[in-house]
């Protein structure tokens, strides 16, 4: 859900490590969060799900295969580490935004805490991600997700899921 734009210094050496130097959601990721949010789907399950296949068109522009160099290299302290804190600080905070909204609606009860829901739905989808790199492992359809936010919304949702 982020570029990763790298240089590599003038005077390196073909192989050398290139330097991150910036770091921006494609320009249509966070702004289609926003949209999303705007035109909340009335079903809270939906409404996350949209969210989720927002972030994960971030595959439209890059590989599996650079992906998963930046979540081996995302785990160590470093810049790489804080890109991804930040990447998916925002999209924890739009679920949780997503969230709240469904709760105004009445969708939600009042007593789910948000915040955390929104935490176990970002570790979700960062497990998926994860599934979809590792070319070991068969990943599930991106609806799983859609499944996965049912059982996680289960017994918080007022209204039943479409």
């Amino acid at each position: 859900m982020w570029f990763l734009w790298v240089v590599q210094a003038a005077d390196a050496a073909p192989g050398d490590a290139q330097i991150p130097v910036g770091t921006a959601a494609p320009p249509e990721a966070s702004a289609q969060g926003e949209q999303t949010l705007g035109q909340l789907a009335e079903d809270p399950v939906a409404a996350v799900y949209e969210l989720l296949l927002v972030y994960n068109q971030v595959y439209q522009f890059i590989s599996y295969g650079v992906m998963q160099e930046f979540i081996v290299h995302a785990k160590s302290n470093g810049p790489l580490h804080e890109i991804s804190s930040w990447a998916l600080g925002w999209q924890k905070n739009q679920v949780t935004r997503a969230l709240e909204q469904c709760q105004e609606r009445g969708s939600v009860s009042k007593t789910l805490d948000c915040e955390l829901a929104a935490e176990i739905v970002i570790d979700l989808l960062v497990r998926h991600t994860q599934r979809l790199t590792d070319s070991a492992e068969r990943p599930p359809p991106l609806e799983h997700l859609k499944l996965a936010l049912t059982l996680i919304l289960h017994g918080w949702l007022t209204e039943p899921a479409a």
